[in-house]
């Protein structure tokens, strides 16, 4: 196990070695679960919105907005 940055909030979580190696050959962000799930939730609405043919804009703003002022609260 070896303790890691999550590279959006910015708390340190203990992860697999060989996890934090294959993330890292995959250029993919490392994230703690919290964030990980709130992304997963934002990415499933937004296709969910392209699929039922709804401006997909009107919402993605809102929601970079939100994930800007988290981050910064945190910090």
């Amino acid at each position: 196990m070896v303790e890691v940055r999550c590279e959006t909030c910015g708390i340190y979580i203990s992860l697999d070695s060989s996890t934090v190696k294959l993330k890292n050959a995959l250029h993919k962000p490392t994230e703690c679960p919290s964030c990980r799930n709130s992304r997963v939730a934002r990415e499933i609405e937004l296709t969910e919105m392209l699929f039922r043919g709804e401006e997909e804009e009107t919402q993605i703003l809102p929601i970079r907005e939100a994930r800007k002022q988290h981050v910064q609260a945190l910090f």
